[in-house]
């Protein structure tokens, strides 16, 4: 089952480029359903008190770099067991800059 994941309250800014998400026995680059390879990137989370850096799988290219400041749509986190291991993995159907002063302005309605 997958959980979504309001935003809305938070603030999210690129911590690392994304980089290919590859399939761990062939290297292949993943697409997801649409045939659009799929990336990984870290993200930071900030509510102003707190600040927690997720990893998140969405379609891309994403032209992103540390520091920018997103919009993520579609995010959920998943629960996963393998092997005696678990864990929960983060998906977003989009990762896209936003600039700082829309946000200012968005934030001030």
């Amino acid at each position: 089952m997958r959980f979504p994941i309001d935003l809305s309250a938070v603030r999210v800014r690129v911590a690392t480029p994304p980089e290919d998400d590859r399939d761990f026995e062939t290297q292949q680059v993943k697409q997801n359903k649409d045939g659009r390879p799929m990336v990984r990137v870290s993200l930071m989370v900030l509510d102003g008190t707190e600040a927690d850096v997720i990893r998140v799988r969405a379609p891309g290219p994403l032209e992103l770099a540390p520091d920018d400041l997103v919009q993520v749509a579609g995010l959920r986190a998943q629960f996963w067991s393998m092997e005696g291991r678990s864990g929960l993995s983060f998906s977003a159907d989009s990762v896209t800059r936003v600039s700082e002063t829309a946000s200012r302005a968005k934030e001030a309605k």
